[in-house]
């Protein structure tokens, strides 16, 4: 059986049921329970393992008191997330949203949509991509270090 990459579009919608979970404070028991399935398969909604139906969409939605059209916000985006995305490979973008999948990923997105000055974004963008090449550089010579 051939294993196939979840869409992009699933991935968004599980993150967005992901994200909405965690406002209202729900665990995936929680959710799961007010569903009527295991915890395991909210889990895969969320991971886009699995995709939501039609029908589960919308339970989904009464479940966590929003309209099913909260589940597509922003997916018109998706290409936008960053300068030069859409020249870059579809592996890039799947970093990105998987990055957006972990608590720490949609603490840090929450954060910053809060922040109103493109100024003091700019300033939070150029602080995180200096640390991510600090990052690197250690990781690049601690790798060196143990092939000596």
């Amino acid at each position: 059986m051939e294993d196939i990459a979840p869409n992009i579009v699933d991935r968004h919608v599980g993150s967005r049921v992901r994200m909405r979970r965690h406002e209202m404070g729900l665990s995936q028991e929680q959710l799961a329970s007010r569903l009527g399935v295991t915890f395991q398969q909210v889990q895969k909604y969320e991971r886009a393992v699995n995709r939501i139906s039609a029908s589960r969409l919308f339970d989904i939605s009464r479940a966590l008191d929003v309209p099913v059209s909260t589940f597509f916000v922003d997916l018109d985006r998706i290409d936008q997330m960053a300068p030069g995305v859409q020249e870059t490979s579809s592996d890039y973008r799947e970093e990105i949203l998987e990055m957006l999948m972990t608590n720490e990923g949609q603490a840090l997105a929450l954060a910053f949509s809060q922040i109103s000055t493109s100024a003091t974004r700019g300033l939070i963008v150029a602080l995180a991509q200096r640390l991510a090449q600090a990052d690197q550089m250690m990781h690049s010579s601690l790798q060196a270090g143990s092939s000596i």
